[in-house]
């Protein structure tokens, strides 16, 4: 679970960056952020995860893709609605990235065993 913890502590960082960067500071549109920076963080966290917090040998590539692109749905639903109070991107994401970081966790855990 630490390396867990690690791995998604700096996806976490990385994503508020990249939010905060683009959205707030460049002005990018959220539903163009969101994107961009889920893609960033789905490529990247496949990768960390797969090799060092799970230590999977299986391709199970397709079955992340679908499960994090499905909490991402969702997960944009929540910052959009976030924004609309907040007026900026990275707290919205903040605020819902540590919402669905349980649900994350559950998920992932069960495909890379």
């Amino acid at each position: 679970m630490t390396k867990y913890l690690q791995i998604n502590s700096f996806n976490f960082l990385t994503r508020i960056l990249y939010t905060f960067l683009l959205g707030d500071l460049l002005g990018i549109p959220l539903y163009i952020t969101f994107w961009v920076v889920n893609i960033i963080n789905v490529v990247q966290g496949y990768f960390l995860h797969k090799k060092i917090s799970f230590n999977s040998k299986n391709n199970v590539f397709i079955k992340y893709l679908m499960i994090t692109f499905l909490i991402s749905i969702l997960e944009f639903i929540f910052v959009d609605q976030l924004y609309k109070i907040l007026n900026y991107q990275y707290l919205a994401t903040l605020i819902t990235a540590l919402c669905v970081f349980l649900i994350r966790f559950t998920f992932l855990k069960k495909i890379f065993k």
